[in-house]
């Protein structure tokens, strides 16, 4: 993994500045409370601050590596990098207010702190500072191809919406396929991580058949990240998720797992529709029941079979004898065998 930790050394810290420099730049002294919420969310400042409160920056380094992979200089990738991470931290903010969720990366998310009504705004003005990122002035990207790049943002955002209501439609419903689930995912995940490897084909001008396949590439890999990420809501150590044991058992969150052992309709099927409350005592069953029914295995192959899809396509948009193909296996690999 050196190449790929090499990589993440030398781009991760240009991300982190820009972001702040571009924040600081549109948010003026007047309104330091303001630029204080946001810079909350994104772990800058506050009790708790620092890498962990940050998160991995995943979705600007996909993108930095697509743009590079089209030969687009790394300083001429960050407006897009910083433009995504804004749009991905707006959406966290929105919903944690829809999923009352009290705590994100071990601190107390917005809402909870500062109240829903400036929380939405935060969240509201974290989408417009995204879309102004997008359009900074780039000499290297031609006006119609930055055009095309806005086009794509707000298709990713009218996916990301589709993807949430769908999520929080199914709180209500009493059933729901692991098929419905996919195409949920598909909306709320995958989508972004398909524009992310997508902005870069989009602003150096390549053909429409390779932006297509550069986003089903990071869709893939979004899908495979999304399931691998349920499993851990199940099988997950607490100590490295930072997550409550069986988290999204005792949650009732309709996440693939859970999906599955309900299609099976097998005892652990009886027991959930038998207990509208979930104890951590009998969270230990689910996850053993659901383990004994095979689901846990079933839910490790699902990750499998998407990295495997991704794989395939990889050599198809990245060189193998390039640098950047070695540092994308790199992270997929990474990403896939991650525990938290």
């Amino acid at each position: 993994m050196d190449e790929l930790n090499t990589y993440l050394l030398k781009n991760l810290p240009l991300i982190e500045s820009d972001l702040q420099l571009f924040l600081e730049t549109k948010i003026p002294d007047p309104y330091n409370e303001l630029r204080g919420m946001m810079r909350y969310h994104m772990g800058w400042e506050g009790e708790g601050s620092g890498k962990a409160a940050q998160g991995k920056r995943l979705r600007p380094i996909l993108a930095l590596l697509g743009g590079e992979n089209c030969s687009i200089l790394a300083e001429d990738m960050l407006p897009f990098c910083s433009a995504i991470e804004l749009l991905h931290n707006f959406s966290l903010i929105h919903d944690d207010i829809e999923d009352h969720d009290e705590s994100r990366r071990g601190r107390e998310t917005v809402w909870k702190v500062w109240g829903i009504p400036q929380a939405i705004n935060t969240g509201d003005l974290m989408f417009t500072l995204a879309t102004q990122s997008l359009l900074r002035p780039n000499v290297t990207v031609k006006e119609s191809h930055l055009l095309a790049a806005v086009q794509a943002f707000h298709e990713t955002c009218r996916k990301l919406t589709i993807g949430q209501y769908m999520d929080m439609k199914f709180e209500e419903l009493p059933s729901v396929s692991t098929q419905q689930y996919i195409e949920m995912i598909t909306g709320k995940t995958a989508a972004l991580l398909g524009f992310c490897f997508g902005i870069g084909p989009i602003a150096a001008g390549r053909s429409a058949q390779e932006i297509d396949l550069s986003r089903k590439f990071g869709e893939t890999i979004g899908l495979a990240f999304q399931i691998q990420d349920d499993y851990l809501g199940i099988w997950g150590n607490i100590k490295v998720t930072g997550k409550a044991s069986r988290s999204d058992l005792i949650s009732r969150k309709k996440s693939l797992p859970i999906l599955q052992g309900l299609e099976n309709h097998g005892q652990f099927y009886q027991v959930w529709n038998t207990n509208d409350r979930v104890t951590p005592d009998l969270a230990e069953e689910l996850a053993c029941l659901l383990e004994a029914e095979g689901v846990r295995d079933f839910v490790g192959a699902e990750v499998q079979r998407y990295t495997d899809s991704a794989m395939q396509l990889l050599p198809q948009i990245f060189d193998p004898r390039n640098d950047i193909s070695v540092i994308v296996n790199q992270l997929i690999q990474q990403l896939m065998n991650r525990d938290h």
